[in-house]
């Protein structure tokens, strides 16, 4: 009973523990900052990605410029016996448009 007890405590301080250090600041222009910085970054990762697509296949540019839109993610998994966590994010881009919409994995 004991290591359950020990395991659960765990559990609750890792989540207690991510909510205070991962939480959301209190300056909306800091936090404005951080999110296009995030975004950025993700940019960056779809470029990266989209380019050793195409050097992989060069018929996938073609492709990917006459699709409706284009989505790249990145994730990171960590399993643990029974337990399971994701995380990551990426963008999906239209192709028309250009509109991107961001998304995260939590």
């Amino acid at each position: 009973m004991k290591p359950l007890t020990i395991f659960i405590g765990l559990i609750l301080f890792s989540a207690s523990s991510s909510a205070a250090f991962f939480g959301k600041d209190d300056d909306p222009a800091k936090e404005a900052e951080k999110i296009s910085e995030a975004q950025n970054a993700t940019r960056k990762m779809r470029d990266e990605i989209l380019e050793e697509l195409y050097e992989l296949n060069t018929e996938t540019k073609g492709l990917v410029e006459k699709s409706t839109g284009v989505a790249v993610f990145d994730s990171l998994g960590f399993n643990l016996l029974l337990l399971s966590t994701a995380r990551g994010g990426g963008i999906a881009r239209e192709t028309s448009t250009g509109e991107e919409t961001f998304s995260s994995l939590l």
